[in-house]
Order: C-alpha cells, then sequence, then structure tokens
C-alpha cells in the first residue's frame, strides 16, 4: 500500500512492512526493485523478509516537487522478476497521481484547520466587543441620565447648561459609535 510518510515513520519499530527496503528508499529517494527478495543481501534480516518470504518487492518513493511524501510498497508472495520496467514505468504515473492526492489532502487540511482558526478568532473578537459595549454603555447611560437630571436645575447659569448639554451629545455620539 501507499504509505504516508507519517505513517511509515510511526511504524518503524513494528514488521508491518520491510522497514529495511522503506528505509533505504527514505534516504536515498530512489525506487527499489528487488526480482527475488528473498535472496537478496540487502533484506537478510529484515524480520518483514524473513517472515513473509515475499518474491518481488517494489519499494517506490512518493515525490511531490522533489518532496517525499510518503513510500509505495508493493509485494508479490508468488512470483520472482514480477516488476517488469513497463511496470514500473506505469506505477511511477501513479504514484504522481497519489503525491498529488496526499498533497490535496494535506492541503485541505491546512485550509481546515485555518478557517476553524479564523471562526475561533471572528467568536472571541464578537464575545469581545459585545462585553466592551456593555461595559462601556452602563456608565454612559449613567452619565447621560445625571445630565438629564442637572440641565433640569433652574440654578444653572446658561453657560454651565450649555456645559451639561454638551456632555450629552458627546454622550450620544458615543452611544451611536458602539451601535
Amino acid at each position: 500500500p501507499a504509505l504516508p510518510l507519517e505513517a511509515v515513520q510511526s511504524h518503524s519499530s513494528t514488521s508491518l512492512v520491510p522497514m529495511t527496503l522503506i528505509n533505504y528508499v527514505l534516504r536515498t529517494q530512489i525506487p527499489l526493485v528487488l526480482n527475488d527478495a528473498i535472496r537478496s543481501p540487502l533484506c537478510a534480516m529484515d524480520p518483514y523478509i524473513v517472515q513473509l518470504q515475499p518474491h518481488s518487492v517494489l519499494t517506490m518513493p512518493i515525490l511531490y516537487h522533489g518532496q517525499l511524501l510518503g513510500v509505495l510498497y508493493l509485494e508479490n508472495n508468488l512470483l520472482t522478476e514480477v516488476f517488469t520496467v513497463d511496470r514500473l514505468t506505469t506505477l511511477k504515473l501513479l504514484t504522481s497521481q497519489i503525491a498529488i492526492s496526499i498533497r490535496n489532502s494535506l492541503l485541505y487540511q491546512e485550509n481546515e484547520q485555518a478557517r476553524q482558526a479564523a471562526e475561533a478568532a471572528h467568536r472571541a473578537k464578537s464575545i469581545f466587543l459585545a462585553n466592551m459595549s456593555h461595559e462601556l454603555r452602563t456608565p454612559l447611560n449613567s452619565i447621560m441620565g445625571y445630565t438629564q437630571i442637572l440641565s433640569l436645575d433652574s440654578r444653572l447659569n446658561p453657560e454651565q447648561k450649555e456645559s451639561i448639554n454638551v456632555i450629552y451629545r458627546s454622550g450620544e455620539y458615543l452611544l451611536t459609535l458602539l451601535n
């Protein structure tokens, strides 16, 4: 199966795949074809190869613009020399498509995370603005209420009444901005 790079690295201590071959391809980023894997000196100590004894093996990097995204591993347990040059060419084309699919999936995940972060920021902004609006309205309404009461006081001279009206109009302006 085609294994994303994270999956290969997380299974490095298990025998789900021949890690000797996988690590070789990860290091070199060159396809590896073994026509008789059981007899290959490269695989002599690999627990997976020793246990399952596959005959034909193909391990190929999945590259996207030179970036390693994963590894394609195929095996045939019955026949040797299964992976011919023609099949290798076809598989190279398929790994190109796999790489594009993996990259698109990664981009989708990144976009989804960015969208969720933007939504969280928008919610936080809305909550902040609602709280600030409330915190500003409460004292502003009190100030405007007192200025209305003071403007009715007959002991105030015209200059004082005008100052109180300026305070009231400023309060109305601030409420308009908050709305």
